[in-house]
């Protein structure tokens, strides 16, 4: 429902300026799917599938980088932990932006004083992405950091699952 060159609108931010936009994470989830489902179409010797999937990932990152990155600032769409984690996670930006787009994810963790925003479904991909750039100190700073959000609120009040809620 969009024209050429426009943007895809940002909801307004949740609670603690959270920007997880519904709309740029079903996009990000959908090169998820098409990057899964070409890894099994590949290991299960549906080459040609394997092919289709990875053309129509491809496709769908080109579009996604156009609309809703800015190369000059590493933001992707709205900003925020999730959007960010998950654009360097899935490969969505270009590979000589993302060192950029990590600094911008590692500004977010600094304003929110390391509390992860990124919901349950981003948190292990969060960990994974400060790992994979070798900040195994900013993960740790992560899970240790007191107050909530966090691991260390969940088990410090006798939780057994993260809160989806950013309200407590």
């Amino acid at each position: 429902d969009h024209r050429e060159g426009e943007h895809l609108h940002a909801e307004e931010p949740g609670p603690e300026d959270n920007r997880q936009n519904p709309a740029y994470a079903a996009m990000l989830f959908l090169c998820q799917t098409l990057r899964l489902s070409a890894r099994v179409a590949e290991l299960t010797g549906h080459s040609s599938d394997a092919q289709r999937y990875r053309k129509a990932l491809d496709d769908v990152k080109t579009a996604l980088v156009k609309r809703c990155f800015n190369a000059e600032t590493g933001v992707f769409a709205g900003g925020g932990q999730f959007l960010q984690t998950y654009v360097l996670a899935e490969h969505i930006v270009p590979e000589e932006s993302r060192q950029k787009v990590f600094n911008v994810l590692l500004h977010e963790l600094e304003i929110h004083d390391y509390h992860p925003v990124v919901g349950v479904i981003g948190l292990r991909r969060l960990y994974e992405t400060l790992c994979s750039f070798g900040r195994y100190d900013i993960a740790w700073k992560v899970f240790t950091v007191k107050g909530f959000p966090g691991q260390l609120h969940m088990l410090t009040n006798d939780r057994t699952t993260l809160t989806e809620g950013l309200d407590g």
